[in-house]
């Protein structure tokens, strides 16, 4: 991920604690996208019990088709949006972020933060 390489931040790792200094407006847009998202699955959800249906019911394979093209459509760009997002909140919260647990966000500094949060050692850290 972008925001790993950048910043050195382990997403999984930082983005419960980054997630809380994201402001209203931010965190709104992002829960948006993921709902966004969440109806495109169960879309393409729609899609598979219709094409199962089409066994005994020729029309449903259509129908299941075009739901299943339009669910996959969608996915795809709610992917891309919430990607964006979470980037977009690394890059412009990440220094709030650093700045509450040391100081100015640098590549290092995100290792440590993440290393820090981590609750399991990363493989090799701690030899068993």
């Amino acid at each position: 991920m972008r925001v790993h390489r950048a910043y050195g931040l382990d997403p999984t790792v930082v983005w419960p604690r980054l997630w809380t200094v994201l402001p209203d407006h931010l965190r709104t847009d992002i829960s948006t996208a993921q709902l966004a998202y969440t109806s495109a699955s169960t879309l393409t959800g729609w899609a598979v019990l219709y094409g199962a249906l089409g066994v005994v019911w020729w029309p449903a394979v259509a129908i299941g088709a075009v739901l299943g093209g339009v669910g996959v459509l969608r996915a795809r760009a709610a992917t891309a949006t919430v990607g964006d997002l979470v980037e977009t909140a690394a890059d412009l919260y990440g220094p709030a972020l650093a700045e509450q647990a040391s100081g100015p966000l640098t590549t290092a500094l995100g290792h440590e933060i993440s290393d820090r949060l981590r609750k399991d050692p990363a493989p090799g850290v701690f030899p068993e």
